[in-house]
């Protein structure tokens, strides 16, 4: 997926940014505005819960307008002083919302693993099209430049409105490889690399991911989307597809990467995990819950995670608040433990500086960080590509939210290929782990096999 060249970018300064706002009313969900979208256009949805001081808000961006220069060394806060030059009305770029994503490991060669050959490894771009929902209502924001013939935001509300049946994949859609959904070996590499590190841990924690491909009646990503929000309402729900006839990243995360509001960061740590299948409400869970806030494995893997956000921070000049014990986070299908952190931007630090401060945490990575890192990408024997990477979307002037990427997989008419890790420590059970992971996936292999629909 490529943007404008960094040549176009720069004549294009030279020309002024036409925007439209205004509340309009539409006849479809935003889930499935998306699904008509995708056929057309790059389409990215997003629904962020109530939280972190944020308002609930459910987005739709569509096509692409302008897209940052990105390059490893300087990870999204270089894109800072490029967004920064627009000069939009402030009536404007309270509504308007850049769009990021990037992978687990946005160097990992994938030379080897074209799972992920349609997504760029880290992106931060403005749609032509962003379609905002909150308490005001449903607001439509366009976005093109003087001297480009990008749509309208008439022609944008023609297109949405239309009644017709919505496109079906095109002939030119790409496949995900087929050998990509033969995971012969999995388990077996998943446990192996458990007991390695179990036998001589090197580092506090390291986080082994695993694959699964489900298999069920072809869905269309509106149905999987209510499905999420309905069944995962506290969680954010996301959808990205590149390019029309790609396959699509979809999940519900419980995490938070981070999220700036009024120069207020807000973070989490997200680590430990309950045992057992069982209902949110059930005696089986509370249980398992009080199990779990006792569990000296689980607790130690939960302050590994704590330690090293509130070290990363300090380390940038900010403290990073945070009470204890840990409180419980309970969703459908698990409950996790949880950490709330609390710090403050400046001048010279806001929320991409944050993301490029924070990402990967030892929630989704280990502890030493880097170490873990090349562990991962030696022995897990794929590319994570998206998932546990950033997704999320912010204001031009800095307030928005990111997650981390779990609770996933790409998905492709029938089948999807989906994602799911654990936190390894010395302590560690490798078919406890194991289980944990199965856990974690039955999030969104209920939603594809329908369940949570009302």
């Amino acid at each position: 997926m490529t943007g404008p060249t960094l040549s176009d970018r720069l004549a294009r300064w030279k020309n002024p940014l036409h925007v439209e706002s205004r509340l309009v009313e539409l006849p479809l969900s935003l889930p499935a505005l998306f699904e008509r979208g995708r056929f057309l256009k790059r389409a990215f949805y997003l629904r962020s819960p109530e939280g972190d001081e944020h308002p609930f808000e459910e987005i739709l961006g569509l096509g692409c307008v302008w897209e940052a220069s990105l390059d490893d060394e300087a990870g999204f806060a270089g894109a800072t002083e490029q967004f920064q030059r627009f000069d939009l009305p402030k009536e404007v770029s309270e509504h308007a919302r850049l769009l990021l994503f990037g992978a687990f490991d946005p160097t990992m060669s994938a030379a080897e693993d074209r799972t992920w050959e349609h997504f760029s490894r880290r992106a931060l771009y403005l749609p032509e099209l962003l379609l905002l929902r909150n308490d005001e209502g449903i607001r439509a924001v366009s976005v093109t430049l003087a001297s480009s013939a990008l749509t309208s935001l008439e022609t944008w509300l023609e297109r949405l409105t239309d009644t017709s049946p919505a496109p079906t994949r095109s002939a030119d859609a790409r496949q995900l490889p087929g050998p990509f959904f033969d995971l012969h070996g999995e388990r077996e590499r998943f446990l192996g690399n458990v007991y390695r590190f179990v036998r001589a841990p090197k580092g506090q924690k390291i986080v082994y991911a695993r694959r699964a491909v489900h298999t069920s009646p072809p869905k269309a990503c509106d149905a999987l989307l209510d499905s999420l929000n309905s069944r995962f309402d506290s969680c954010a729900t996301f959808a990205l597809s590149p390019h029309p006839g790609a396959p699509v990243f979809v999940g519900a995360t419980p995490e938070t990467l981070v999220s700036c509001r009024r120069n207020r960061l807000h973070t989490v740590a997200l680590a430990g995990t309950t045992r057992g299948k069982s209902a949110p409400d059930s005696p089986e869970r509370a249980q398992a819950e009080a199990e779990l806030l006792e569990s000296p494995k689980d607790l130690d893997e939960h302050y590994v995670v704590v330690r090293m956000i509130s070290e990363s921070l300090v380390k940038r000049g900010f403290s990073g608040e945070y009470g204890t014990p840990p409180r419980i986070r309970r969703l459908a299908n698990v409950s996790h433990l949880e950490t709330p952190i609390k710090s403050y931007t400046s001048g010279n630090f806001g929320l991409l500086d944050a993301v490029d401060t924070l990402h990967p945490t030892p929630a989704v990575c280990g502890q030493p960080r880097e170490a873990t890192r090349e562990r991962i990408a030696k022995y897990e024997g794929f590319d994570r590509g998206l998932y546990a990477g950033p997704i999320g979307a912010m204001s031009p002037r800095g307030d928005g939210r990111v997650f981390v990427a779990l609770r996933c997989g790409l998905i492709q008419e029938q089948r999807a290929l989906l994602f799911a890790g654990a936190g390894i420590t010395p302590e560690s059970d490798p078919e406890v782990e194991w289980a944990e992971t199965n856990q974690k996936l039955e999030a969104i292999q209920s939603a594809l096999d329908g369940e949570g629909l009302t």
